[in-house]
């Protein structure tokens, strides 16, 4: 390998280095003061470059927002719909849907806040979206024979929610104990719709 390859090896390294850092320091900006109070001279300073660096990466706050939604869904990953068989007992069923969800919103805590201040702004509604077209599918494979009832998927998706979990775990329940109460509450409530 010549000198010249490692360099550019070396600096391509390093742009993509940098480039992180600032959906970083952009992260928590957005969580801290919302995009619409966000500046690209303040995410700078937070991510240790200069102004002009944040806007050679990010024509603006909007593309930026972009990218850490983007970064968001790299790291977190969406769930997959698949992971609910509707042929497969309620029990199993109720057990797939509510831990992928209660392990995403785990993995995901850190990025409540950020969404939470945004949830206007374009990027963060489609991201939105997407997501809660994943959910319906997954509630409606949960539902089974009983998705055509929209009672079934509103009980399922309250039983499934992240203020649900952090209640639930607020109140000193582990993730785990967590699980096993809003699967029980499921197995029990769908008992009655037969």
């Amino acid at each position: 390998m010549s000198p010249r390859s490692y360099n550019l090896g070396a600096r391509a390294a390093s742009v993509e280095e940098t480039k992180k850092r600032i959906v970083v320091a952009a992260t928590e900006e957005f969580a801290e003061q919302g995009i619409e109070g966000a500046s690209m001279a303040s995410i700078a300073r937070r991510a240790d470059v200069a102004p002009g660096t944040v806007r050679y990466h990010f024509e603006s706050v909007d593309g930026l927002a972009e990218a850490v939604v983007g970064s968001w869904i790299d790291d977190i990953g969406m769930p997959d719909p698949a992971v609910v068989d509707p042929q497969a007992p309620v029990e199993e069923r109720l057990r797939a849907l509510i831990t992928t969800l209660f392990d995403l919103f785990e993995r995901s805590e850190w990025a409540y806040e950020t969404w939470r201040q945004n949830t206007d702004h374009p990027a963060y509604v489609a991201a939105a979206d997407a997501f809660y077209a994943i959910v319906g599918e997954m509630l409606g494979r949960a539902a089974g024979v009983h998705a055509s009832d929209p009672m079934v998927p509103a009980v399922l998706s309250v039983l499934s929610d992240p203020g649900f979990r952090g209640t639930l775990i607020g109140r000193g329940l582990s993730s785990e104990q967590a699980i096993e109460v809003a699967v029980d509450l499921g197995v029990a409530w769908l008992s009655t719709r037969s």
